[in-house]
């Protein structure tokens, strides 16, 4: 009906018009800014609207930028709430990551680093090369941060070895390659999210602990999902703070986190895990480091990475394993110039 119709326009119109309204920024966005990102959190496509859930996507990513505290602190008492949707859950740990990356600037640099590789291509006249790094996602941002599927192992599996293979370049210990030259392709950016990140990180911790015993939102299939998505999301926090002050603190208790969940049956839970130490060792101190790799016999982290490279059944947790192993080999230079085999790891465990 005509009623219908000019119903789905305006709704269209008020989707469509947000991003614009939020980044003139009005001097009520403060007042208005959290209400309406819960209204946009649980609007419902009633109308079939074209690109519905991508315009829904952008106008709380761009309330969650522009105001991030006031923003994540009503997302986060929903995302423990009672009676939510576990999709809802996963979009709120969606839109937390990616402001994240917004705020910290990554989005800019790798814009950037995209534009001197179309440069560099165009100059020498050669076709498009395949890098060996691996990507998470395509740099095309409607494909960023997709829901929980049954290829997510896969995606975190990606994100982790990439981001191995980024800090063997720009690791704060060890013997870092390319910095300067790294340095002269990339521009600075101003991380805002530094700063604010243990803002993020505890409150989210917090919700954990006080309901982690709430078979509700953890228990069973649904459970295991959103923990895996929960534990990628504190990395991404982790890894958006960068050098920040203060990051190697969260760096420690995501890898705290993430070590009691280390022998999960849910193989997507184990993968995220694997996420989190691959995230959390470009940051950690030396001493708190070297603490888990000579601990105790039995539940040493070697010992913990040699069964998982050669013992578990999911394929993406065994590349990981071996990875992460290769990685603190490298990163440890002299402390540890034997670690970089599985074989000394077994020794060793």
């Amino acid at each position: 009906s005509e009623d219908d119709k000019t119903a789905m326009e305006r709704h269209e119109a008020a989707l469509t018009s947000i991003p614009s309204i939020v980044q003139s920024n009005p001097i009520d966005l403060s007042d208005v800014a959290p209400m309406l990102a819960m209204e946009v959190l649980h609007k419902e496509d009633k109308f079939n609207m074209n690109d519905f859930m991508k315009k829904r996507r952008e106008c709380m990513d761009i309330l969650m930028v522009y105001e991030p505290i006031l923003v994540f602190r009503r997302f986060v008492s929903e995302l423990f709430g009672d009676n939510i949707a576990l999709g809802t859950r996963m979009d709120i740990l969606d839109v937390i990551g990616r402001a994240s990356e917004e705020l910290c600037g990554v989005n800019l640099l790798r814009k950037n680093r995209e534009d001197n590789d179309l440069v560099r291509q165009l100059q020498d006249k050669n076709e498009p090369k395949v890098s060996g790094k691996r990507r998470l996602v395509n740099n095309n941002s409607s494909n960023n941060h997709l829901p929980i599927q049954a290829n997510d192992a896969d995606i975190y599996t990606t994100r982790a070895l990439n981001l191995i293979d980024e800090t063997q370049k720009t690791r704060r210990w060890g013997h870092g390659r390319n910095r300067s030259a790294r340095a002269q392709q990339q521009r600075t950016v101003t991380n805002r999210f530094g700063p604010i990140a243990p803002l993020f990180f505890y409150p989210l911790l917090e919700g954990f602990m006080k309901s982690k015993d709430n078979v509700s939102i953890w228990g069973g299939a649904n459970g295991s999902r959103l923990m895996s998505s929960f534990l990628v999301t504190l990395s991404t926090l982790a890894q958006s703070a960068g050098n920040h002050p203060g990051t190697n603190v969260l760096a420690a208790d995501l890898f705290d986190l993430a070590w009691s969940f280390r022998d999960a049956e849910i193989a997507e839970v184990r993968v995220s895990v694997l996420v989190a130490f691959a995230t959390s060792i470009a940051f950690l101190p030396l001493d708190f480091l070297l603490q888990k790799l000579y601990g105790a016999d039995g539940d040493s982290f070697p010992g913990y990475l040699k069964k998982t490279a050669i013992g578990d059944s999911d394929r993406n947790c065994r590349e990981l394993a071996t990875a992460i192993t290769k990685n603190v080999s490298t990163s440890l230079g002299g402390f540890g110039s034997d670690f970089g085999s599985l074989d000394m790891v077994e020794r060793m465990s």
